[in-house]
């Protein structure tokens, strides 16, 4: 009963003092207004680096100029994944069964050099995974074009044995606009630039997600859990 989760809202603006935060959103083109005492922001890195007015960004009043240093010092990878769903597991009878109890499969120069099956689970699924100079020769393609490079990609490994997909699913994260990006790494220069962007605003705005994980886990699921879970504890401490 304490808990309220307003789902399929976009924040357009956070304006903050000490001890006090005011969110303004939109919700099925209505608008929202939130007031708290704090808030724990778990914007992604691209969100955060964006210009102040930037057209679909998020204004903070006042400006994170705290944080310049520290979003400097980071920048997002560039990812497009596929999830691919075939027929059979085609792969696990390739090559005499040597790829029955394969996780990850290379394809070296393919516009889709990395794939993932689902062990220890055997289905017939595959993720493949685009980064850096593939992913950004992939980006805006469309979802067709870049299953399409994906199912020529294990054409490449496995011959005539690669099934067409059945059903596929694309995320390109550079035009997911939530995102427009994927998980971080450190620039040059940039060490320590994680834990300064975890540190909280005037008592009143904690940062979590995975580019604020300085304990080994950063871009990861895990790396943005359990930098959401410590910036939740450090606000349980502020307010006993």
């Amino acid at each position: 009963d304490r808990v309220s989760l307003q789902l399929r809202t976009v924040v357009r603006a956070v304006h903050c003092r000490r001890g006090r935060v005011e969110i303004d959103a939109v919700a099925g083109g209505e608008p929202v207004h939130v007031p708290a005492g704090r808030a724990m922001i778990t914007l992604a890195l691209s969100i955060l680096q964006q210009p102040r007015n930037a057209p679909d960004g998020v204004r903070f009043t006042p400006a994170l100029n705290a944080k310049r240093a520290a979003l400097r010092g980071l920048a997002p990878s560039q990812v497009v994944k596929v999830a691919l769903r075939f027929r059979s597991a085609f792969w696990e009878k390739s090559g005499g069964g040597r790829y029955a109890d394969a996780a990850f499969l290379r394809v070296l120069g393919a516009p889709f050099p990395s794939f993932w099956t689902a062990l220890p689970v055997h289905v017939p699924l595959l993720i493949g995974w685009a980064g850096g100079p593939n992913a950004s020769r992939l980006t805006g393609a469309g979802a067709p074009e870049i299953i399409r490079r994906a199912e020529a990609s294990l054409k490449i490994a496995f011959g005539r044995r690669a099934q067409r997909s059945e059903a596929a699913y694309v995320h390109d994260w550079q035009r997911d606009p939530f995102a427009k990006g994927a998980y971080s790494y450190v620039t040059v220069g940039g060490a320590g630039a994680r834990k300064a962007l975890a540190e909280p605003l005037a008592g009143t705005l904690y940062f979590a997600g995975e580019a604020a994980d300085f304990e080994g886990e950063n871009g990861t699921v895990a790396g943005a859990l359990q930098s959401g879970r410590r910036a939740a504890l450090r606000i349980l401490e502020r307010d006993r």
